[in-house]
């Protein structure tokens, strides 16, 4: 072993072995950095999914809410709507009924048998009729009213937006 070359490539052979030492020391770091990082990873999109689950229940439950809102205020709106036709109905009746009446006296009727307190008596009726015509406008007026104070609840009351943060 005297010869410079087998010094050499034995020196060569040592750096060669210490470099694939140290090489093989840095994968291993590398791996178990690497491992790290997947469990980091692995953990992040773990409590993403959660987090997205909450959040997608939490919007299911508000979405279920508005919608039995929405469906008691259609009941609650087709109720009115029966109770309304029905008044309606009935409005429409009683307002056939007095136009005939007046109608009827206007054009002297019944009460054209008796001469000298004809004009009084349909002037008494007509007078009646028209009170309850008054009468009547002035609560449909008023019923009109509260149903116009209905709706602006309802409209006051619906969801127009959205928050952003929830």
């Amino acid at each position: 072993m005297n010869n410079p070359i087998e010094y050499v490539l034995g020196a060569v052979c040592v750096v060669l072995a210490v470099l694939l030492g140290l090489q093989t020391i840095r994968l291993s770091e590398a791996k178990k950095e690497k491992a790290e990082i997947a469990a980091d990873f692995s953990d992040a999109m773990k409590e993403s999914a959660e987090k997205a689950a909450e959040e997608s229940e939490a919007y299911r439950a508000k979405e279920q809410a508005l919608r039995a809102s929405v469906a008691t205020a259609q009941q609650e709106y087709n109720q009115k709507k029966a109770q309304d036709e029905a008044v309606f109905s009935t409005l429409r009746h009683d307002l056939d009924g007095l136009r005939n009446q007046i109608n009827d006296y206007a054009a002297g009727g019944s009460a054209a048998t008796n001469p000298p307190t004809a004009d009084s008596e349909r002037a008494a009726t007509l007078g009646v009729l028209l009170a309850e015509a008054l009468q009547s406008d002035a609560e449909c007026a008023r019923s009109a009213e509260d149903h116009a104070n209905g709706i602006r609840s309802l409209l006051a009351a619906w969801p127009s937006e959205v928050s952003k943060n929830e």
